[in-house]
């Protein structure tokens, strides 16, 4: 049985932070993608975008004391 290979798609840190901050261009891009299942994020990128998140809430707990 021969497998049909799909394109893939490696989505830049900097486009999936601009889609969690619901930036149109990165959402119609992503949503495109994923529908089709081609979009795909490094390590690296899952790194920083945690990373981000975690600086976020540091800071936010800081403010409270």
């Amino acid at each position: 049985m021969i497998r049909e290979e799909k394109p893939s798609i490696l989505i830049d840190t900097d486009v999936a932070i601009d889609f969690l901050r619901g930036k149109e261009y990165a959402k119609k891009l992503l949503e495109g993608l994923w529908e089709k299942d081609t979009a795909h994020i490094s390590i690296l990128s899952v790194y920083e975008l945690f990373a981000i998140v975690q600086e976020f809430f540091c800071k936010k707990v800081l403010n409270l004391f």
